[in-house]
């Protein structure tokens, strides 16, 4: 017995209007390959990504001119490599290690001003004298 073809046409997966269009996505010349331009359907302007060290940075580069865009990114990685070295750009993996400490040195305070006893800063896991 022969299989009857099927009639649904594949249509392709519909990407959602936030994601770079293929053909106008490009790398930054002398520059890592993790930086882009690119524009999305959503906007007529490019936006540039960057990827570094387990996080994404994206902004708008606000002009639809690609040879703007690419000063843009230049002037974006600049920047974003600037505030890293710094200090005040975190890693991806420190951010739960500061939000940590953030809350442990807020307990420690509130032990000291005698908001909250020593006994229940102790309960949380965290040890008091």
């Amino acid at each position: 017995m022969a299989k009857k073809a099927s009639t649904k046409a594949k249509n392709p997966v519909q990407k959602h209007r936030t994601n770079p269009v293929a053909e106008t996505k490009f790398s930054v010349p002398n520059y890592p390959t993790k930086l882009n331009i690119f524009k999305i359907s959503a906007s007529r302007f490019f936006w540039v990504r960057y990827y570094d060290e387990g996080r994404i940075f994206k902004k708008s580069t606000k002009t639809d001119e690609r040879r703007k865009a690419i000063e843009f990114a230049k002037r974006f990685y600049d920047d974003i490599n600037f505030k890293k070295h710094q200090g005040l750009i975190k890693g991806k993996e420190d951010a739960f290690e500061v939000c940590a400490q953030a809350i442990i040195e807020q307990q420690k305070y509130k032990v000291l001003s005698k908001e909250m006893s020593a006994e229940m800063a102790n309960r949380y896991g965290h040890f008091y004298p």
